[in-house]
C-alpha cells in the first residue's frame, strides 16, 4: 500500500512537472516568434542602411578629388558661405563614418539575436526531451501502479485482515499517547498546585516554568518551518480520514502523517524538547514521545531507539531507526 501511494504521488508530481515544462515550451515558442520578427526587422533595417550607404559612397567617389573640394570652397561668394561649405564637407565625412558604425552595430545586434534564437531552440529541444522522458516514466509507473493495485485487490481478504491488525495497533498507540498525556497533565497540575497556583488550564499547567513557556512559544513560532522527522522521504499517508486506495467503502483514519523513507533511515526530533516516554506497541514496534513545552510530537514504527525517558533532546537529534516492513523494503 505504501508503494502504491508513493507511486501515485510520484505520478502526480511528474504530471505537474510536465505541465510546467509545457508552459516553459509555450513561453519559449513565443520568445522564438518574437526573436524571428525582430531578426526580420533588423535585416530590413540593415538592408536599407546599406543601400543609403552605397549611395553615399558613390557620391563620395565622384567628389574624391581634393581640387574639386577646394574649388567648391573657393567658389563661395563670401567668407561666410565658404565657412558653411567647409563645415558641410566635414559633417558629410563625419556622417559617413557614423553611418558605417551604425551598420556595424546593427549587424552585431543581428548576430546576438541569432545566438539568442539558437539558444532558445536548444533549450526548447532539451525541455521537449525531458517532457518525453517524464511521459515515458509516467507510463511505466502507471503500469506498475496498476499491477500493484490488481495484486492488492486480489488479496482483498488478506488486506482486510492486515488492516484490522493495523487498526488495533493504531488504537493501542493512541491509547498509550492518551495515557501519557493524561499523566503529564496530572503531574503538571500537581506541580502547579504545589507552587500555589490553582484552577489553571491544561496548556497553562503544561507551560508552567520559564523553559517550558519558552519552548512553547518557539515551537508555535516555527509553525510551517519545522524540519522533517527523517532526512528524506515522500508523504504516503496524510493526516485525517481518507478513503482506502484499494478497498471500496473503507476509510482510513490517520492521526499522524505517514512518510515513506529509504531503508536504514533514522528518525530525528523536529524541535528541542524532552523525551516523555518510549513505548513498545505490539504490531507497531516502538514509539518515542517528545514534549516541547505544552506540545507533544510522536515518532512511531521505530527500532533501536537511541534515547531514554527524561533525556533532553536537541533539534534534529537522532532518536531511532525507522523499522522496515514488507512494503517499505521495496
Amino acid at each position: 500500500l505504501s508503494h502504491l501511494r508513493t507511486l501515485s504521488k510520484k505520478i502526480k508530481i511528474r504530471k505537474e512537472l510536465i505541465s510546467t515544462i509545457s508552459k516553459e515550451v509555450s513561453s519559449l515558442n513565443n520568445s522564438i516568434t518574437e526573436i524571428n520578427a525582430s531578426l526580420k526587422k533588423l535585416e530590413e533595417e540593415i538592408g536599407e542602411m546599406k543601400q543609403n550607404y552605397a549611395k553615399l559612397l558613390q557620391l563620395t567617389y565622384r567628389n574624391r578629388n581634393a581640387y574639386h573640394r577646394l574649388m567648391f570652397i573657393f567658389a563661395s561668394s563670401d567668407f561666410g558661405q565658404a565657412f558653411r561649405r567647409l563645415r558641410y564637407l566635414r559633417e558629410y565625412n563625419e556622417g559617413r563614418k557614423i553611418k558605417a558604425e551604425e551598420i556595424v552595430e546593427k549587424q552585431n545586434a543581428l548576430e546576438e539575436k541569432r545566438k539568442g534564437l539558437l539558444l532558445a531552440k536548444q533549450e526548447k529541444e532539451i525541455l521537449l526531451s525531458n517532457k518525453k522522458k517524464e511521459q515515458s516514466t509516467i507510463a511505466h509507473d502507471k503500469v506498475t501502479e496498476q499491477r500493484i493495485y490488481n495484486r492488492l485487490k486480489k488479496d482483498e481478504k488478506k488486506l482486510k485482515t492486515r488492516l484490522a491488525a493495523k487498526k488495533k495497533a493504531t488504537a493501542k498507540l493512541n491509547s498509550a499517547i492518551s495515557a501519557i498525556i493524561k499523566k503529564e497533565l496530572a503531574a503538571a497540575k500537581r506541580a502547579a498546585e504545589a507552587a500555589g497556583k490553582k484552577n489553571l488550564s491544561n496548556n497553562e499547567a503544561l507551560s508552567l516554568g520559564t523553559e517550558a513557556k519558552s519552548l512553547s512559544v518557539s515551537f508555535e513560532g516555527n509553525r510551517g518551518k519545522l524540519p522533517w522527522p527523517v532526512p528524506s522521504g515522500i508523504v504516503s499517508g496524510k493526516f485525517g480520514t481518507h478513503p482506502h486506495p484499494v478497498l471500496k467503502g473503507i476509510t482510513i483514519n490517520n492521526n499522524g502523517v505517514d512518510i515513506h523513507t529509504p531503508k536504514g533511515s533514522r528518525a530525528r526530533s523536529i524541535f528541542d524538547g524532552e523525551v516523555t516516554s518510549v513505548v513498545n506497541i505490539p504490531g507497531a514496534n516502538k514509539a518515542v514521545i517528545i514534549r516541547h513545552g505544552n506540545y507533544l510530537t510522536v515518532y512511531a514504527n521505530l527500532t533501536d531507539v537511541m534515547v531514554t525517558r527524561g533525556e533532553k533532546i536537541k533539534l534534529k537529534q537522532q532518536i531511532g531507526l525507522v523499522a522496515n516492513d514488507i512494503d517499505n523494503s521495496k
